[in-house]
């Protein structure tokens, strides 16, 4: 029986902003069969919000160094000191006051996944040409989405309200009060995609984002992290956010991964 490999591929643009303020990160470990996905969208400012995702995903990535077991039974505490580094910059730096960022990390071993999130960057399951969201959102647009199925907003005010991206919960150097922690891991099924982004892919609707996998899943990782990311951009939005993201699956035969993403090897005790 041939052996299911992980594949997996990421693509990034500025879209019609003028810095990147999205960060992420592959984490090796020593060759063993196992893989953390780290995703941040920095907040606070033309460089502050640079500054916040880069700092959460190098301490983030910093402390899986001195675990001895898998990561995600210690996300809580990962994520803790992500946060601990941006308030360590904030205080270092006064021109960084308001910086903060979402954060996913999504561990990978033996076919078997786990997250833990905050802020609103989504996490995708994806099969059949359909797509559901599994990890929370934390931005007003739950609330506000909530509120319009209960019938106390029509739907149309929950879609067009100002509000509807402003982030309830983030990184932002402050006690941790909410976060969403998978520490059950859950088996990716052949056939099944996972797809971890920053809020810049969500010009595309969940089921444009399900369509163009399953359309592109025969010709690899590459060609589908190409097109999600072509569909973004033929959108020609004037106001496309940073868009950022990795998509991921188990397929038979030797692993396709994509060179054009930066890896960090931990030297892990587990």
């Amino acid at each position: 029986m041939t052996k299911l490999a992980l594949e997996f591929a990421s693509r990034q643009h500025v879209g019609t902003r003028e810095n990147q303020q999205d960060a992420f990160l592959v984490c090796e470990f020593n060759n063993q069969d196992r893989k953390v996905f780290l995703l941040a969208d920095g907040m606070g400012g033309h460089v502050a919000g640079e500054v916040a995702a880069t700092r959460a995903i190098d301490a983030f990535a910093r402390e899986m160094e001195t675990l001895d077991a898998p990561a995600h039974l210690s996300f809580d505490r990962l994520l803790d000191k992500a946060n601990r580094s941006i308030a360590r910059e904030i205080r270092n730096n006064p021109g960084c006051n308001g910086m903060g960022c979402t954060f996913v990390a999504l561990e990978m071993i033996a076919g078997h996944y786990s997250w833990i999130s905050i802020g609103d960057s989504p996490l995708f399951l994806c099969e059949n040409a359909k797509a559901k969201r599994l990890n929370a959102d934390h931005s007003m647009a739950s609330r506000l989405d909530a509120a319009a199925q209960a019938g106390e907003i029509s739907w149309e005010d929950a879609r067009s309200s100002k509000s509807r991206n402003a982030l309830l919960h983030a990184l932002v150097g402050t006690p941790i009060t909410r976060m969403d922690w998978q520490r059950q891991a859950k088996l990716l099924a052949t056939g099944e995609w996972l797809v971890l982004a920053s809020d810049g892919l969500e010009t595309l609707s969940r089921d444009e984002i399900a369509s163009l996998i399953s359309t592109n899943a025969s010709l690899g990782v590459d060609i589908v992290a190409d097109a999600l990311l072509s569909a973004v951009l033929e959108k020609d939005n004037p106001l496309q956010d940073n868009v950022s993201f990795f998509v991921i699956r188990l397929a038979q035969g030797t692993k396709n991964n994509s060179d054009q993403i930066t890896t960090r090897t931990i030297k892990a005790r587990a």
